[in-house]
């Protein structure tokens, strides 16, 4: 399980205002709407919650969703999935063999209906047949701050997550995912005159060859490029420290390949990819003075003088395979949730350092100090 070991990604939630009973009657919610398994039953797909610590454990005889202050389950979901080519193949046998038996009928033809109905009876056979294939994603739930985490960046899967975290839990308001949007919102929190800037926002020209019939006009485009490029800039002129708070202080060691810039209309984009070595960064500069903007990043930390990393990525800016301190357990330690708290602690810590860099690029971008600074970076891109 990746939030026990190896690499994470966890796309960030937020919720706000959870009634007290929620987390009471907590484990009854999460077994109404538990996993129920297909495989004796030719379904194409089921999800449902399932115990963290045991995957296979839907009734929590386990152990408890609760690890303070965390709320830990995981999502599953089993999908049945038949090759176009074998269902195919399944149809014209069947079909054949339909025309076959309505000629010795006398008659000449399938109908359309017929013919729907032979395609459905063969995808349910091949359905009953085929093994369906589990896919698990973990649920942390942080209870004092609101915050959620989901092991999954795709889409699909958050959408998936948050329909069924509504129909769980119905009285909580919407979840939400936070975007460079939102938490750029929750970081100026009542100014309205930042406020106001952040939604008049337009995007920075660090060229001079910028279009601006041909850049993104969507705040999330323009908050996660431009983060990502200054991030860039950051890195490579020194100025990379940032005391986060009392207790995190945090430096940009390196921003490592491969490094992914890009040209986007609001409608088409063109990615390049920059991999090998150190040389090959002529062509990021040659893209970014052509107009183009940081879009991917492995951005390197040292966190507390421990090291961490993650990918980093337009248009989300969702931390996807973090790589956290190791951690050396004692053989004798027998709190079966002390490595899972463990791997929490550093997993926010590097949360807690990045907003503290994004809050530091938002508060800059929407000021009158942003203008001294979009000039800085152009002159750094075009003296390469």
């Amino acid at each position: 399980m990746p939030i026990l070991k190896g690499s994470v990604t966890l796309t960030r939630f937020k919720v706000d205002d959870v009634p007290a009973d929620v987390f009471a009657t907590l484990s009854d919610r999460l077994k109404m709407f538990a996993f129920t398994p297909i495989d004796d039953i030719a379904e194409e797909r089921s999800f449902g919650w399932t115990n963290f610590d045991d995957l296979l454990d839907i009734e929590w005889k386990q152990s408890v969703p609760q690890k303070e202050p965390y709320i830990a389950f995981s999502l599953r979901l089993d999908t049945r999935r038949i090759p176009a080519a074998v269902l195919s193949k399944e149809n014209k046998i069947a079909l054949s063999a339909e025309q076959e038996k309505i000629k010795a009928l006398g008659k000449n033809f399938v109908s359309l209906e017929r013919k729907r109905e032979i395609r459905e009876q063969v995808k349910l056979r091949l359905l009953a047949r085929t093994i369906p294939t589990p896919a698990y994603f973990e649920v942390v739930w942080h209870t004092e701050s609101g915050a959620i985490w989901l092991g999954s960046a795709s889409p699909k899967i958050q959408d998936m997550f948050v329909e069924l975290f509504g129909r769980t839990f119905p009285e909580i308001g919407a979840i939400h995912m936070l975007t460079p949007y939102e938490s750029a919102l929750a970081i100026l929190g009542d100014d309205e005159d930042a406020i106001d800037r952040l939604n008049a926002l337009e995007p920075s020209d660090f060229s001079g060859a910028q279009d601006a019939t041909e850049v993104s006009h969507g705040v999330d485009d323009i908050l996660s490029e431009e983060f990502l490029t200054w991030v860039l800039y950051l890195s490579r002129t020194g100025q990379n420290v940032f005391t986060v708070s009392n207790h995190i202080s945090a430096m940009i060691e390196d921003v490592d390949q491969p490094l992914s810039i890009h040209h986007f209309n609001g409608v088409r984009r063109k990615v390049a990819i920059v991999r090998g070595e150190e040389s090959t960064f002529v062509e990021v500069w040659k893209g970014m003075q052509e107009g183009k903007k940081v879009c991917g990043v492995n951005l390197c930390l040292n966190i507390n003088d421990s090291p961490y990393s993650a990918r980093v990525a337009y248009p989300d800016l969702i931390l996807r395979s973090a790589k956290l301190p190791k951690i050396k357990r004692d053989k004798e330690d027998d709190d079966p949730d002390g490595l899972f708290l463990e791997r929490m602690y550093f997993f926010e810590t590097l949360y807690a350092a990045f907003d503290g860099i994004f809050d530091t690029f938002i508060r800059l971008r929407v000021s009158d100090a942003w203008q001294t600074e979009a000039q800085a970076i152009k002159d750094w891109v075009l003296d390469h």
